[in-house]
């Protein structure tokens, strides 16, 4: 202790003479299993500098290494973390679960048979076993240049996406029997050693810890195993449950509320890929008779009575059914000025139901298969807009219902972002799909084939990029890319994989976004132009300052976004506009419940 106190003296000293710790706040932790020095810096960061302890190096080099082997890793990693917080589990201050169990969970579980993902890492890796030097380990460490890999080039990972990892991992941690096994951190499980002192700890075995005196060393959470066990079971039950209620609507519906020859073909983000736990049910009706569907929607978008007629019917027929599966309905919104009626049923538990009626484009359908090939070609197009979604909700300004951007706005400038040469030089992160694959994708494919394309399994999208960005890297660039784009002056072309000169300005500068089965932008507000110019020349310069760069997924930054652009003509048009479509679903949903009694 006292060579611990002295060398401690010595570096605080050095600190306090190079002023680099903030007056008044070093803090000699001495009477702990690891003496720690802890002071912060004049920019405000807490340090704790530890003596003595050569296992964390070891295990950072370890957790660094698995998260260079696959893009899975780190998105495993950060969802195990995330899910602890919602429930409440992780908070190592209280006793609970801290990020280094979280970190190991995952990474046992993806050098586990079940993941396939990883081989044991230690066992592939002279520098990552406890007996290897701990001064090289450290040398690796604080190397400038942070992408040196050790592995052996011969250690390949399966091509796996994370959704299908993490649906396996709770699985997996739903059935472990954690009080009777051990897990170490390199995907093995033993018989449960015995353990005299306590037998409610998880057994988490870290070799890199060898000074460690009970097995539970690692892992001391009380009734640990219970609390993971029930934990990600009743997640698999949600999951289960979310699944089958889905697909329970669905079957329900067309049984007793369609005719035989209709349908309703599911599109969005359920069936393209970036399915999320608050994302609604979308769905187009669609007649399967190609004769008798010309004639019902020539019929439909040419006479407004029989419009109407028609979705309160279906309002009436869809809210009953849904109601006899035991799931309660709010209220009901029709949408029949738009150029595609929109009927929304609002369900109780905050998720709804949105049935199109659409035109001779089908658009909606034609839409989700293109953006579903667009995630099978490269699995960062669906990390970057994970990371742009939580990005423009901490700004707010994903709001399409309320005139700003939409998530399939930015997907498309996602797209359009990772495909350009005009913005990744000299190569894109995926193809132009409507030239490569326009047997998959293009606009002459008769909307029958579509619907089919749908029904069918992913197709495997034949695609290498030469582009290794990270997704860090990419998002920094789209904000740089978009941050000197001028939506004044030029239009977005996705089928063409480029931007082009408007020919005129005149009016509102829109966002002129076109996908492959429109001449028209998808984005018709001009506050939503306004709202994502604004935001990309804010996020470069504090980006620049090192802003937005850590915080993900709060971005507790975007406070200050809010608060400047309170006043801003996008940002009191979106409040207007809110008043006015709340008010009229509001009086939509009272002239319903009139029109039921």
């Amino acid at each position: 202790m006292f060579g611990s106190m002295n060398q401690m003296n010595a570096i605080g000293s050095l600190l306090k003479n190079a002023k680099l710790v903030e007056h008044g706040s070093l803090q000699q932790i001495l009477f702990s299993n690891v003496p720690i020095l802890k002071f912060k810096s004049n920019e405000g960061i807490t340090v704790d500098l530890q003596f003595n302890n050569i296992g964390p190096i070891r295990s950072s080099l370890f957790v660094r290494t698995c998260v260079q082997f696959s893009y899975v890793v780190p998105v495993v990693v950060h969802w195990i973390n995330s899910f602890f917080e919602a429930v409440k589990l992780k908070n190592s201050r209280h006793g609970l679960f801290s990020t280094y169990h979280l970190n190991m969970f995952a990474l046992h579980f993806l050098q586990t048979s079940t993941s396939s993902l990883m081989p044991n890492m230690i066992s592939s890796c002279p520098l990552l076993r406890p007996n290897a030097p701990w001064q090289d380990v450290a040398r690796i460490l604080i190397s400038l240049d942070a992408n040196v890999h050790i592995l052996d080039e011969g250690c390949v990972y399966s091509d796996i996406s994370p959704a299908e990892i993490i649906v396996k991992m709770i699985d997996y941690y739903s059935q472990v029997d954690l009080h009777n096994v051990s897990i170490d951190i390199c995907g093995k499980m033993y018989k449960r050693i015995p353990d005299t002192t306590e037998d409610s700890f998880i057994q988490l075995l870290d070799p890199y810890f060898p000074e460690d005196t009970s097995p539970h060393a690692r892992c001391t959470v009380r009734n640990g195993p219970s609390l993971v066990q029930q934990a990600f079971s009743a997640l698999r039950s949600d999951l289960a449950a979310g699944r089958g209620a889905i697909q329970g609507i669905l079957s329900r519906l067309c049984e007793r509320v369609l005719a035989q020859d209709c349908r309703f073909v599911q599109v969005g983000s359920s069936v393209n890929g970036l399915h999320s736990d608050n994302s609604d049910v979308d769905l187009v009706f669609f007649p399967t008779d190609v004769e008798k569907r010309n004639k019902f929607f020539k019929d439909f978008h040419n006479n407004g009575d029989f419009k109407m007629q028609f979705i309160y019917t279906m309002s009436k027929l869809i809210t009953r059914e849904v109601e006899n599966l035991g799931i309660s309905v709010d209220n009901c919104v029709v949408l029949h000025q738009l150029r595609v009626p929109l009927l929304i049923i609002h369900l109780k538990n905050g998720q709804s139901i949105d049935v199109q009626f659409p035109d001779e484009q089908f658009q909606a359908i034609r839409n989700t298969n293109l953006i579903r090939h667009y995630v099978q070609c490269d699995h960062r197009l669906s990390l970057l807009f994970l990371y742009l979604r939580m990005l423009f909700d901490a700004l707010d300004i994903r709001n399409s219902k309320y005139g700003l951007l939409s998530s399939y706005h930015i997907l498309l400038l996602a797209v359009h972002f990772l495909q350009s040469e005009q913005a990744l030089t000299p190569w894109p992160v995926m193809p132009v799909l409507c030239k490569t694959h326009a047997n998959l994708v293009g606009a002459q494919i008769p909307i029958d084939d579509v619907v089919s394309l749908l029904d069918s399994p992913h197709v495997s999208i034949e695609w290498n990029s030469h582009n290794q960005m990270s997704v860090s890297e990419l998002a920094v660039r789209f904000v740089d890319y978009y941050s000197n784009f001028d939506t004044s002056q030029h239009v977005i072309y996705i089928e063409k994989g480029l931007t082009s000169r408007r020919r005129q300005v005149s009016g509102e500068v829109h966002l002129l976004l076109v996908d492959p089965y429109s001449r028209m932008t998808v984005c018709r507000s001009s506050a939503a132009a306004k709202a994502f110019a604004e935001s990309m020349t804010y996020l470069r310069r504090k980006m620049t300052n090192g802003q937005f760069l850590d915080s993900f997924p709060t971005f507790p930054e975007a406070s200050l976004f809010r608060t400047q652009t309170k006043w801003q003509s996008w940002r009191v048009y979106s409040r207007e506009r809110k008043v006015v479509v709340d008010k009229r679903m509001q009086d939509q949903s009272s002239e319903a419940d009139l029109q039921d009694s």
